[in-house]
């Protein structure tokens, strides 16, 4: 009789905190969707409002630290961004992702060594994880290890193809290399790829005009100009170039004075240019 009694007893002691661990989940996990939506509208301090209910009803909500961190890292709150990401990697060591996060916490930071450390370690839990290959091959590329970032853009490729700005960042490490045919190889795939890449038509264009190919350099050069290409004090010396390099010194007079004296830019080398040759 007693042991039926402690056995009714544990039953609905169970079912009652069992019942209580469902509403607390449900509850955390209305804040998370909620979250989740103002994060996918970019809003991303509205959505660290709505993560950070969702950690107060259920500490344990692993979701809810990696959204938060993934706001933070966003909003440059770094340290905070670590301590959420870290937190993830306690639950789960195994998260690749949270070490993907983390890692580039720590580049945003500076902190390169802790950055690398993070990134090895997503890739050993995750070989295939690409977004870990780019970074790591973007922080060589930001400290001047050309063939370091080459490999790692070149084992994104290995497993994605298709990923286009691992093909755009290859041929920008191309032509800093010199290496200037495979950086427009590499270009022309990212073009394909998406013919809205506007940066990729400026690198490709600068590197036709190095090997000579005036004609097709304007050609890139003139569809950003037609597309309002945002970085006017690169393009339009370029293209002036080219026209000059044609032989077409009206057209090229023309650029140059829209760059010098619409856009205002103090550039005496081209000024001095321009008075010799325009005037």
């Amino acid at each position: 009789m007693i042991q039926k009694c402690y056995l009714l007893f544990f039953l609905l002691y169970f079912n009652f905190t069992s019942i209580s661990q469902v509403v607390v989940n449900e509850s955390s996990n209305k804040y998370l969707l909620q979250g989740g939506e103002k994060e996918n509208q970019r809003d991303y301090k509205g959505a660290i409002v709505e993560f950070t209910k969702a950690i107060q009803v259920n500490d344990k909500n692993v979701d809810a630290f990696y959204h938060r961190a993934l706001c933070y890292l966003i909003l440059n709150e770094f340290e905070k961004a670590v301590d959420d990401f870290s937190i993830v990697i306690k639950f789960n060591p195994n998260d690749a992702d949270a070490y993907h996060g983390r890692a580039n916490v720590y580049q945003s930071q500076g902190k390169i060594s802790k950055s690398l450390t993070d990134f090895e370690t997503t890739i050993k839990l995750n070989p295939k994880h690409t977004d870990a290959y780019f970074n790591r091959g973007f922080l060589y590329a930001e400290l001047d290890s050309f063939n370091l970032a080459l490999t790692n853009y070149r084992k994104v490729l290995e497993i994605d193809s298709l990923y286009t700005d691992a093909h755009y960042c290859s041929g920008l490490i191309y032509k800093e290399l010199n290496v200037t045919e495979k950086a427009i190889i590499e270009f022309n795939y990212t073009i394909n790829q998406d013919d809205k890449y506007l940066d990729a038509y400026m690198e490709r264009g600068e590197c036709l005009r190095r090997l000579g190919n005036f004609k097709k350099a304007i050609e890139d050069l003139e569809f950003l100009r037609s597309q309002n290409y945002f970085n006017k004090t690169r393009l339009l010396p370029n293209l002036s170039k080219c026209y000059f390099d044609q032989r077409e010194s009206k057209k090229g007079c023309e650029l140059l004075y829209e760059y010098l004296f619409k856009l205002n830019v103090n550039n005496k080398e081209l000024t001095d240019y321009y008075n010799l040759h325009c005037k």
